[in-house]
């Protein structure tokens, strides 16, 4: 398929997607089409003047790049994400595909779409886990939980607007949530980095940082409070229950049950061969010095 060709496919595809009342079964096969082409997709984010818009009635841009296609694209995301159903969710594959090379082609797209899927976080956004909710945040990371084959395409697009930063992912849907595509992507290492500035002034609006330490890391909300499990236990008895976990731990790897794992150099998972490499290693002491002329 020449050039010419591929770009009136994508034209025509855009075009079937763009319809008010399109058939469903045919806004999938043009969607489909489109996931096939990806290096042709630009075409449809050209740049638009100022003057262009104004004469142009419904024209959605960001920052001069045309967004129509790319804000239906959402649109009908968004609208077939409602639909809960695994086996309709397995059907969203070729609508992450496309969204995820329009915002890695343009970053005008990136950002718009961040403030569609993934606007500044409010308080209130983090009073509940982050796949609860009716927000478009929240269906995507429910699709991340899933089981559907399309979960990790879903994990992708999410990075992809975190900017592939991985205290903006956290921040938004929480360790537990993305700990499966930072192990892919070995970026588990990672998630102790001290998080760049850009992750915060576009992420968060004023109330949000108010309680922002109050935020579980892990799980991604604020959590209720609950009594502590070790108050009033003594140190020995402290210790005695850790050597009781560790040694139930020993005892169901010997017998293949489990496989704990911990973070290699490269960023991935490794198998653990003794249950004592799962506890935290001591900072190494500063160097003295003494040496020093």
């Amino acid at each position: 398929m020449n050039t010419t060709n591929t770009e009136r496919c994508v034209k025509a595809c855009a075009d079937i997607v763009s319809l008010d009342d399109v058939d469903p079964n045919l806004e999938q096969a043009a969607v489909n089409v489109l996931a096939t082409v990806p290096a042709s997709l630009n075409i449809l984010m050209r740049k638009v003047d100022q003057e262009e818009c104004y004469t142009l009635s419904n024209h959605i841009e960001y920052d001069g790049v045309d967004m129509c296609f790319v804000d239906i694209m959402l649109r009908s995301l968004n609208r077939r994400l409602d639909q809960e159903t695994c086996g309709d969710n397995e059907l969203l594959g070729t609508y992450f595909t496309v969204l995820i090379h329009l915002c890695t082609q343009s970053k005008e797209a990136r950002r718009f779409a961040r403030l569609k899927v993934m606007p500044p976080l409010r308080a209130e956004d983090v009073e509940r886990r982050p796949d609860v909710g009716s927000e478009f945040r929240n269906k995507v990371v429910r699709v991340m939980m899933s089981g559907c084959n399309c979960r990790q395409l879903a994990a992708e697009f999410f990075f992809i607007l975190c900017k592939r930063s991985v205290s903006r992912l956290l921040k938004y849907c929480g360790f537990g949530n993305a700990a499966g595509l930072l192990a892919n992507y070995g970026f588990l290492g990672a998630i102790n980095q001290p998080k760049r500035q850009s992750d915060s002034e576009d992420s968060e609006t004023e109330d949000y940082k108010q309680v922002e330490n109050l935020v579980n890391p892990v799980t991604g909300f604020i959590e209720p409070p609950h009594e502590d499990p070790l108050e009033g236990m003594s140190q020995e008895q402290k210790e005695y229950e850790a050597m009781q976990l560790v040694n139930a731990m020993s005892k169901l790897m010997d017998q293949g049950v489990i496989s704990p794992g911990t973070v290699g150099e490269d960023g991935r998972v490794r198998p653990v061969k003794h249950v004592l490499e799962l506890a935290p290693k001591d900072d190494p002491p500063d160097e003295e010095e003494s040496d020093v002329d």
